[in-house]
């Protein structure tokens, strides 16, 4: 079968540590790489071939951009602790710190940047999710609901989609979530909605489409096969993110080839002719 998964990034040149995302004009794609000092957070442009660093530290998890495209939102850990910033990598200046891990509060995972004022986040040690809600310098923490694993808003704004974070079943609700909920897929995780009624999730190495009531959200019909990668890698963070034309981008291990070798051995004939005559004596 022939699906779009449009985009896929070598594990040889973008490290699985924890990230890949693409702007929604699929003119940059913002990727974390691994180095030997750290992970650097670089800038590719698409359409010029250039690329900058423009974030360093020991680990940098999940980054993502606003629909703008203007911003970029990710997790950064170092010797201070972990911090959720946001900034522009276009400024010149150093980006904002959202929230600091401090004490007992928990660090926080940016799960997706729903709207440009809007991010829904993730309790790294709780599993809890959260809205961060962004207006001018005052930023508004609210939680949403316990026992998430990965949740994203779908294009309408009407729906939430999240896999659970201990038995790994996938489910949908309205926004805001309230104590109604759709059972979607047991064995589901990471979904990304296609459309308002198309989300797209993935058991393993394959990935499976869900058509849902545009009225009630409820399931239509079995999910149906939609792609297939052996060579898919599961990163710790989002291993597939959408690549704003139907498709998707994830790691893939690179293609094994089977090698064949050939040892050349001097006076082999001369040699295992003296070893024949050698037992026949």
């Amino acid at each position: 079968m022939l699906t779009r998964i449009t985009a896929v990034v070598r594990k040889s040149s973008c490290s699985a540590s924890d990230g890949v995302a693409v702007l929604r004009d699929r003119s940059r794609v913002a990727a974390v790489v691994a180095t030997p000092e750290g992970d650097e957070l670089r800038i590719y442009d698409l359409r010029s071939g250039l690329k900058q660093v423009w974030l360093r530290a020991p680990v940098i998890r999940m980054p993502l951009w606003s629909p703008r495209g203007d911003r970029i939102v990710v997790r950064v850990e170092d010797d201070a602790g972990a911090a959720l910033v946001i900034g522009s990598p276009d400024a010149s200046g150093a980006p904002d710190t959202l929230m600091r891990r401090v004490g007992d509060r928990d660090a926080l995972d940016a799960m997706e940047f729903s709207d440009d004022s809007t991010i829904i986040a993730r309790g790294v040690q709780t599993a809890m999710a959260f809205r961060i809600t962004l207006s001018g310098r005052t930023v508004r923490l609210d939680t949403l609901m316990n026992d998430v694993y990965y949740m994203t808003r779908s294009p309408d704004g009407k729906r939430l989609a999240w896999h659970t974070s201990q038995s790994n079943q996938l489910f949908t609700s309205l926004y805001p979530p309230g104590t109604q909920r759709q059972q979607v897929a047991i064995g589901g995780v990471e979904p990304i909605w296609l459309s308002p009624t198309n989300l797209l999730f993935r058991s393993s190495v394959t990935w499976y489409t869900a058509r849902l009531d545009p009225i009630t959200g409820a399931l239509v019909g079995a999910p149906t096969l939609w792609a297939r990668d052996p060579r898919f890698v599961d990163t710790p963070g989002w291993s597939n993110r959408p690549s704003w034309d139907g498709g998707i981008i994830y790691p893939q291990e690179p293609l094994q080839s089977a090698v064949r070798y050939l040892r050349f051995v001097p006076d082999f004939v001369t040699r295992l002719k003296a070893a024949v005559d050698s037992v026949r004596r």
